[in-house]
């Protein structure tokens, strides 16, 4: 124990007696440490933590390809993910989602907001249930000539909407 003092003692007086070499060293083992914590957090939050849903063991994305060339993934049509349905005796449950921009209008200026259009299993499948309203019925699918229906985020009602509790089964 008293020569690892001795060595650490003199580490520090040779540190001190180049303080340039100091400064280097020091700024090398900041940016290891700080690039090894952020590469760490990124696959500790991607790859080590369950996903936040029900079961997330059990959940696959299923896409279809394109071959020409190399291989492709494409999205699935509504018309295959309604035969998928209908026919599928591997999966317990299916879902559609397709991720997308929207421009939110009406009151107030415009805002560009992220958003899915999904199937009315998408938030029962997740085990998703709605703070305040519902989510979708089955019998509000798309259609040319339906009504379009919307659930909305938390954050966006607070922020958009302050909060208020009309919102919740209103127009927006």
């Amino acid at each position: 124990m008293e020569t690892l003092w001795q060595d650490l003692r003199y580490g520090f007086r040779m540190l001190a007696r180049n303080p340039g070499f100091t400064v280097v060293a020091v700024l090398t083992l900041a940016l290891g440490i700080g690039a090894n914590t952020a590469i760490f957090s990124v696959v500790n939050a991607v790859l080590l933590q369950p996903l936040p849903f029900r079961d997330p063991d059990r959940l696959i994305i299923v896409n279809e390809t394109a071959r020409r060339g190399t291989v492709q993934l494409r999205p699935v049509s509504y018309p295959d993910f309604l035969d998928w349905s209908e026919q599928s005796q591997t999966f317990e449950e299916l879902a559609a989602f397709s991720p997308n921009n929207y421009t939110l209008t009406g009151d107030g200026e415009a805002e560009r907001v992220v958003g899915e259009l999904v199937s009315a299993s998408y938030f029962p499948l997740l085990g998703i249930q709605a703070a305040y309203g519902r989510t979708f019925l089955s019998e509000e699918v798309r259609l040319p000539e339906g009504e379009l229906v919307a659930v909305i985020s938390h954050a966006l009602w607070q922020r958009r909407f302050n909060s208020d509790p009309q919102v919740v089964g209103g127009s927006i």
